[in-house]
């Protein structure tokens, strides 16, 4: 039997990246899945290349009533979740003192309220033994220039998820992060760098990572099916580090 046959996942950011990675294979192991996505083009693509039982709605995260209308369409659909997945963020790498409270204002909505709200919309249609999985970063404990913001609001979205573990226990919910190292997904070419600090961005964190490799967006999708799936039945309140050793490689950073 599938993994995750005749359960209901919602994904929210699932049209690249990540997110597509995970619709693919939560579809393969037998859910049914409700996508959101911001781009339209993105929306197009995704829809294309997936197969299986799913419905994609236009929703940005940071649109707290699209995100809810799109999770209502969902359940209308297929009646309940059984999996909540937040994969849509953001980064903005900028250093402090050259930010503005706007770009602070803006990474913890995304970051932070974005995916709270998206889980109060979601929660009366959880059922009992659901999986909750956020997403963070490394930056949330693995502080880096430039990434404050970023780091911050993700660091506060995993002290978020392990009080409500608390709370969802009683009801059998588990509530877990998962926490990517530097992912080769589209957010690269999302950075509005030239390639050649794309390049070296990328060089830069191979060269860090102990594994010496970026992951894949697939690396993120099996360890997300882990946690949706009973596999993990009796796991809640943690955070696993998808990331190659990156968190643990603080000797690694290379001297200036």
């Amino acid at each position: 039997m599938r993994k995750l046959q005749n359960k209901v996942a919602l994904i929210l950011g699932g049209t690249s990246g990540i997110g597509l990675a995970s619709a693919k294979l939560f579809l393969e192991e037998g859910a049914k899945v409700i996508l959101t996505g911001r781009k339209q083009r993105k929306i197009d693509a995704a829809s294309k290349c997936l197969s299986g039982d799913f419905e994609i709605y236009q929703a940005d995260i940071t649109d707290f009533e699209s995100t809810k209308k799109a999770i209502e369409k969902g359940v209308a659909q297929f009646g309940h979740l059984d999996i909540f997945y937040q994969v849509a963020g953001k980064a903005t790498p900028i250093l402090f003192n050259q930010a503005t409270p706007k770009v602070y204002e803006s990474e913890i909505k995304t970051d932070l309220i974005a995916p709270i709200v998206a889980l109060w919309n979601a929660k009366q249609y959880l059922n009992p033994h659901a999986s909750i999985i956020f997403t963070s970063t490394t930056f949330s404990t693995r502080p880096a220039p430039t990434m404050s913001a970023y780091g911050a609001a993700k660091a506060g979205l995993v002290q978020f998820a392990k009080s409500i573990a608390l709370e969802y226990a009683e009801q059998k919910i588990r509530v877990n992060v998962l926490s990517p190292g530097s992912t080769e997904t589209p957010i690269f070419d999302e950075l509005g760098l030239p390639e050649d600090q794309i390049k070296g961005f990328k060089d830069f964190f191979r060269m860090v990572t102990p594994l010496k490799s970026l992951g894949q967006p697939e690396d993120l999708a099996k360890a997300a099916l882990f946690l949706a799936s009973d596999d993990s039945k009796h796991i809640t309140g943690i955070t696993i580090d998808v990331d190659g050793g990156l968190n643990q490689s603080w000797h690694l950073v290379p001297e200036a």
